[in-house]
């Protein structure tokens, strides 16, 4: 597994760099949101959401919040409110996994 992700790291490293220095803007954000989506399918799985719609609420509602970021730029109280949103949820993952296993609960219920 890990070697398989070194290998993912080694094709992708120099796939990014050329990004960042020859892609517009516009076409580097797309290429990151579609990098976004492929890593929210990831965990999708992680987060063992088996059931179809799970991972379709989901997603969407990834590719929706990154729509709505895109359309708001410029609108820095939008984009203030969608920046805490994130971190709220980065800072919550966060608390799961260090209070893991004991966190399984609260996904799973008590067993």
């Amino acid at each position: 597994m890990l070697g398989q992700r070194i290998i993912t790291a080694l094709i992708l490293l120099p796939l990014a760099i050329w990004g960042i220095f020859e892609l517009t803007s516009e076409h580097f954000a797309l290429v990151l949101a579609v990098v976004f989506l492929i890593g929210g399918t990831e965990w999708c799985r992680m987060a063992k959401f088996t059931k179809l719609i799970e991972q379709i609420v989901f997603i969407g509602a990834l590719a929706g919040l990154m729509w709505y970021g895109w359309l708001s730029m410029g609108n820095n109280a939008t984009l203030n409110v969608i920046i805490w949103v994130a971190v709220l949820w980065w800072v919550f993952n966060i608390l799961m996994v260090v209070r893991y296993p004991q966190a399984t609960s609260f996904w799973y219920g008590s067993k």
